[in-house]
């Protein structure tokens, strides 16, 4: 739950520079007046939520230096009085605590718990400035939201340009943005401390505005005029009172309550009433109903999705019934992340607030278990084929379809992983120990999500690798990744085995080929391994070359190895390897979202893309 918490304060801040508000930091804050810190803020969490792997130390080490720059211009300034001040800086500090504290590297993170204290410091004596000025009446009188010169700063000039409702409408905004903001910092101090030493202070609790619709209304006659029953709870109070009552009480509240002038929270989805083709079989929905706690079975979890991602096996699925029929109405995809709403009455692994990520085959996990490998007969049961997919905001999902997602990894990055990373881990896992290495050669074919995968994990191995692709921006940005080589295919379109087995030590050949081809690549797979090595077949993009005969194994003296994925412990043992590498998938440039899953399907069909094709999936 309080790691939930700090990531839920990463989100947020998330969702600041894609709105240009959160549940903090309110639309009308900073409307009238900028400060440079929150300038500067913004503009290091912009660059932080856009990072790349190739540009994500440059970004934390700005992130660094714009921290460093506020705490030196604010050393000797007072913030008497000045309560937009007060606040402005808390509020790109925690900014920058948050970023660095979940995602930098340790010299990062070293620097920014020594920030913790200044933060704390600075939390309370905006605190303190916010209680001095609702005394003195400044909270009202001396509001920077009223946007008037000082000569207007009395209660009867400043009734003459405003009404009591705007007044109050302005004191109310600035007054619940301090409590928001004290809420949000000090609780990622106490869980950060708590995280790291299993023992943390309590700095108390603090009254909230907790009615859903306040905090976003856009003037005091949205706010006044809204039809809202008592008991509707926003959603930054509900994780304040998650933390308060702990996750159960929470979730049987949230849940079993109702009422008839309740407006239930809608899901939207896509789905495939067809299979002709994601054009035209492809439907967008929304007003889906949402399961309520009641209505889920033992081993249920309803998880709230953030992100999915695309494979190839997605567009087969849309246009043919080559893996299996669908039942319409059909959600697609089987790779997502998300985070658990609400669980079953025998769910043991998960809870409220959970992070987690898709497992695409939870048939294979309930029927053999979780060391057991996927094959081609378990296929027609998997996610967003047999059953419902990840292309929505909310699902219902079984137990087995679910791991706990990587702690170091946001939501895009983190729905990157089903399918793709499990299978590239899974091919790398036959490397003997003694393999592991810059002596053991890897090559892999194209920029896809397994190739890409497989060149992010077997560099963290260490071992060398090299590339193929058709062009020198992705050859340069693969080399960015760790390639040690990359050669273009299309210069060579008949040959490009034999040159790449060249460019091994003494031109024997790699240890381990990873085919995501199948017959168009295999052939020239096996001119690129060397004696006793081995193909690891993952793949088929290509299915009208003509079939490569199996004689070759032989003639080549290697193993020719296919499968599909990996098993769910596998899949649980990358997500600590990543977690402890500190990895950072990556993903193409372009993020569509869920309302725009077309053009993400267009792009993967027409093979523009860099590594995994993302949605990401926000809520209204």
């Amino acid at each position: 739950m309080i790691r939930g918490l700090l990531y839920q304060t990463r989100d947020w801040l998330g969702d600041w520079t894609r709105s240009g508000s959160n549940v903090f930091v309110h639309h009308e804050l900073y409307r009238s007046s900028l400060p440079d810190c929150i300038s500067d803020a913004f503009t290091a969490l912009s660059s932080y939520l856009s990072r790349t792997p190739e540009t994500s130390e440059m970004v934390l080490r700005v992130a660094e230096q714009k921290a460093e720059r506020l705490l030196v211009s604010e050393s000797d300034k007072s913030t008497s009085g000045d309560i937009l001040n007060s606040l402005s800086r808390v509020q790109a500090l925690l900014a920058y605590c948050t970023i660095r504290l979940l995602d930098g590297d340790l010299r990062q993170r070293h620097k920014a718990e020594q920030h913790l204290q200044i933060l704390h410091d600075w939390t309370k004596e905006m605190m303190n400035d916010a209680l001095e000025a609702t005394n003195n009446g400044d909270m009202i009188i001396k509001n920077h939201l009223t946007d008037v010169s000082p000569q207007y700063f009395t209660l009867p000039l400043l009734l003459g340009q405003f009404s009591p409702e705007q007044l109050l409408w302005h004191s109310w905004v600035l007054s619940e943005s301090v409590r928001r903001t004290w809420c949000v910092s000090m609780g990622l101090q106490s869980g950060y401390e708590l995280l790291k030493t299993e023992s943390g202070p309590c700095y108390g609790t603090l009254p909230i505005t907790t009615r859903k619709g306040l905090w976003e209304a856009r003037n005091d006659h949205d706010k006044v005029m809204l039809d809202m029953e008592p008991g509707d709870v926003d959603e930054f109070a509900l994780c304040m009172m998650e933390l308060d009552i702990g996750p159960d009480r929470m979730a049987r509240w949230r849940f079993e309550r109702s009422g008839p002038s309740e407006q239930p929270i809608m899901a939207r989805q896509l789905i495939l009433d067809d299979q002709q083709g994601f054009e035209k079989s492809l439907k967008y929905e929304t007003n889906v109903p949402i399961p309520s706690h009641d209505e889920l079975g033992p081993r249920d979890v309803l998880v709230k999705l953030h992100a999915a991602s695309l494979n190839y096996r997605d567009l087969v699925i849309a246009a043919s019934a080559q893996f299996g029929p669908i039942t319409p109405p059909m959600v697609p995809l089987c790779d997502g992340s998300g985070s658990v709403e609400a669980v079953g009455s025998s769910v043991k692994d998960y809870k409220l607030g959970d992070r987690v990520i898709t497992f695409p085959a939870p048939d294979v996990v309930v029927e053999r278990g979780s060391d057991a490998d996927v094959n081609m007969s378990d296929v027609p049961a998997m996610l967003g084929l047999g059953t419902k997919g990840t292309l929505r905001t909310h699902g219902v999902f079984s137990e087995s379809a679910l791991v706990h997602a990587p702690e170091s990894l946001d939501w895009l990055q983190a729905a990157t992983l089903p399918v793709t990373w499990i299978t590239a881990w899974n091919a790398l896992s036959e490397l003997g120990k003694d393999q592991i290495g810059p002596h053991t050669w890897i090559l892999v074919q194209g920029t896809g999500g397994v190739s890409v995968a497989t060149l992010q994990l077997a560099s963290s191995f260490g071992l060398s690798v090299v590339a193929t692709t058709s062009s020198q921006e992705k050859a340069d940005r693969l080399k960015r990744l760790g390639a040690t080589l990359v050669i273009n295919y299309r210069e060579n379109a008949t040959a490009w085995g034999k040159e790449a087995r060249s460019l091994t030590p003494n031109g024997v050949g790699f240890d381990m080929v990873v085919d995501i081809g199948g017959n168009e690549t295999l052939k020239q797979s096996l001119e690129a391994v060397r004696p006793y090595g081995s193909i690891q077949v993952v793949g088929a993009v290509a299915q009208d070359t003509e079939a490569v005969p199996m004689m070759g194994a032989l003639m080549f003296t290697c193993t020719i190895r296919g499968f599909l994925m990996g098993s769910q412990n596998q899949y649980k043992d990358l997500v600590r390897y990543i977690d402890e590498k500190k990895l950072k998938p990556v993903y193409d440039n372009t993020v569509f979202e869920l309302a725009d899953a077309k053009e993400a399907y267009r792009k993967l069909k027409e093979q523009k893309h860099f590594a995994k094709v993302v949605i990401r999936i926000d809520h209204d």
